[in-house]
């Protein structure tokens, strides 16, 4: 449960753009979640950390024997739940087996404690928030995921050779001006 730091009352109130929290504010809230209940509780030794978006891992964690864990932590705002793209899978897997790295999802939920707000997905600054996170989820690759990294793959390479074969083509022509 957030801290109350403000009475924003019953069901939704007037506020301002600069009320909502930001993603960034949302991801540093879920990393400081992950970071007690995960890295701090279990006395893990951090190596790494970024909040920046689109930067992963989040965390780089050495646990027992010197083993690495990569963490990605990733925040929404209920009822929607946080989840990570097939690219992403693929990117911190591969990023994470050179260097002996075992990959890790944190998703983390919040939701406002007033029922409209937490309905509406509102998530305003200094209300009081229920918080759901259950644990580190080890990442895998789904059969539905290589499914489609391989059909976004054929796209690409279908892409790639119509833009060489009209490079191509345009440089014949130059080639016939000359």
């Amino acid at each position: 449960m957030g801290k109350l730091d403000r009475d924003w009352g019953k069901g939704i109130p007037e506020y301002n753009e600069s009320d909502i929290m930001t993603s960034d504010e949302l991801l540093n809230f879920a990393m400081d979640i992950v970071e007690k209940y995960i890295i701090e509780e279990n006395n893990y030794e951090k190596v790494f950390e970024t909040s920046e978006p689109g930067e992963y891992p989040n965390f780089i964690v050495q646990v027992e024997d010197g083993v690495l864990w990569f963490i990605i932590v990733k925040a929404a705002i209920a009822p929607r739940e946080p989840y990570l793209i097939p690219e992403v899978k693929q990117l911190i897997l591969e990023h994470g087996e050179k260097h002996n790295a075992v990959c890790f999802f944190a998703p983390v939920c919040f939701g406002s404690q007033d029922e409209e707000r937490f309905k509406a997905s509102l998530a305003l600054r200094g209300d009081g928030f229920y918080t759901n996170f259950k644990n580190l989820e080890e990442i895998v690759l789904t059969e539905e995921d290589i499914k489609y990294l391989k059909k976004q793959a054929n796209k690409a390479s279908k892409e790639a050779k119509k833009k060489a074969k009209a490079e191509a083509a345009a440089q014949s022509e130059e080639e016939i001006k000359h």
